[in-house]
Formats: structure tokens, sequence, C-alpha cells
């Protein structure tokens, strides 16, 4: 099998390195698993260990997360505020007196999600929608005040030395 870099630079020269990073940012898009990219590639996992290195397909791989980072929040805001749908369908009935057609609407609703606005707000909007944030604002005025005083690891190692 020829090496990542000259697999790289074939696909270069064949001018489907563009479709091939494409395909890299869309399955990361949707967050599907290293493997399935591979075989979709037609590459080994060390190949795809090397090629994923270089900067088109860094890139891609950067710009299908933020993606799926972004879609996600979006389902988690729609699922936070509620979702309102309605879906309508047509039915066409003939019959002797002439073509009938009715239609048919759906509404559909999705209550809020209190838990999904309460993620929301803590990650958007930080510490003050925390429910912990009594506690956090007392570790605080400790750390302030000195009363409070932290060990790294290190230290502790140290001492029972």
């Amino acid at each position: 099998m020829a090496s990542p870099v000259s697999l790289y630079n074939q696909w270069k020269k064949k001018g489907i390195l563009d479709e091939k990073v494409q395909i890299v940012y869309e399955f990361y898009s949707k967050k599907i698993t290293t493997g399935t990219i591979q075989s979709n590639l037609g590459i080994s996992p060390r190949t795809w260990m090397k090629i994923k290195k270089e900067p088109e397909f860094k890139e891609a791989i950067k710009m299908g997360e933020e993606e799926l980072k972004e879609n996600l929040i979006n389902a988690i805001y729609f699922r936070a505020v509620g979702l309102h749908l309605e879906d309508s369908q047509n039915q066409v009935e003939e019959s002797k007196s002439g073509v009938k057609k009715k239609v048919n609407k759906t509404r559909k609703e999705a209550l809020p999600d209190w838990n999904a606005a309460r993620y929301l707000l803590i990650i958007k909007f930080g510490r003050q929608y925390n429910e912990k944030k009594e506690e956090l604002d007392l570790v605080r005025k400790r750390l302030e005040q000195g009363n409070e005083q932290w060990l790294l690891l290190e230290d502790t190692k140290k001492k029972k030395e």
C-alpha cells in the first residue's frame, strides 16, 4: 500500500482531495466513527492517523466538530423552549360529483423541558444559574480571605516521604 503522504499527493493530483476532505467534514459533523470514515476513504487506521494531520483534514475535522456542537446546542434549545409543529396532508378523492380535496392538519407540540433549559442557562450564562451557586460563592470567599488552602498532588506526596 502507498504511504500516507504519497496517497495524499495522489488524491491531490487526481483532483479528489476536496471530495475526501468533504467526506471527513460531513462524517465529523454527524459524529460518525473513525472506522466508518476510514472504510469510506479506503484507508487503514494507520494511514488515517497520518493523513488527518494534513492541514485540509485538520480544518475539516475542526469545522465538522463545530457544526456538530452547534447542532446539538440548537437541539437542546428547541427541547428547552418547546416546539410547535404543524403538519398538513392533502387528500384528493374522486367521486361521481367531482374531485374533492381534503386537507388534514395536525398540530404537534413538545412541551418545554426544564432540565434542558437549566443546562443551557448554566452553560451560556454561568454560575448565577448553577444549583450550587451558594456553595461556589462560599468557596470563592474562603479562597479570597485565605481561610482555604489547596494542596497540589505533588505536595501531598512530598509530605508522605
